[in-house]
């Protein structure tokens, strides 16, 4: 194995701070977390700042609203919430307390403008946040023998580890339909 050295850590490579495209981009990080970071270029925040002056620009906010969807729903529908959060001019990306799993969610960055009307200058993509607890679905592919369900059972009614069965000795024979000592469930 080669010996790690600071100097030989990015060998001489190294990110570029900005590529130059209007992008925004949307992740999950858990059932109740998203991150975004989003790059928004000159030329379009020209753009903006020309058509929409006389409304206020220059005193406007940065502004990334979030929109939550239930599951099945599209994004052009109308969402179930929609939540703003007040950024810094300088801010370009974010972690986002979703607050509820098992929901889809796209984001958009833009201004709040004086009187209080969004602009939305860039959108997301969308994401779905897992669920926090276990599916539903079964799975008729990875049902288990009918040993392995004894065995299970037989487990769970004596509150036994797989260690505590394998230290007892006790053998899957045992728990053949056959032995009438042995009240399977």
């Amino acid at each position: 194995m080669h010996e790690l050295y600071r100097e030989n850590l990015n060998a001489g490579y190294h990110l570029p701070l900005y590529y130059g495209e209007d992008r925004m981009v949307l992740m999950m990080r858990d059932p109740y977390w998203l991150f975004s970071y989003w790059e928004i270029t000159g030329g379009t925040l020209n753009y903006y700042r020309q058509n929409f002056h006389p409304y206020g620009w220059d005193g406007s906010i940065p502004i990334l609203r979030i929109y939550r969807f239930p599951i099945g729903l599209k994004p052009l529908n109308q969402p179930e919430l929609t939540f703003d959060i007040e950024l810094s001019h300088s801010t370009y990306s974010w972690h986002i307390n979703a607050g509820m799993p098992h929901r889809t969610y796209y984001a958009e960055m833009g201004r709040k403008l004086p009187g209080g009307e969004f602009i939305p200058i860039i959108r997301s993509n969308s994401v779905t946040t897992p669920r926090d607890s276990e599916s539903d679905i079964i799975d008729e592919e990875w049902r288990l023998f009918n040993l392995q369900q004894r065995i299970y059972r037989r487990m769970t009614l004596y509150h036994l580890s797989s260690a505590e069965l394998q230290s007892k000795g006790i053998d899957p024979e045992q728990f053949s339909c056959n032995n009438s000592h042995l009240k399977i469930i």
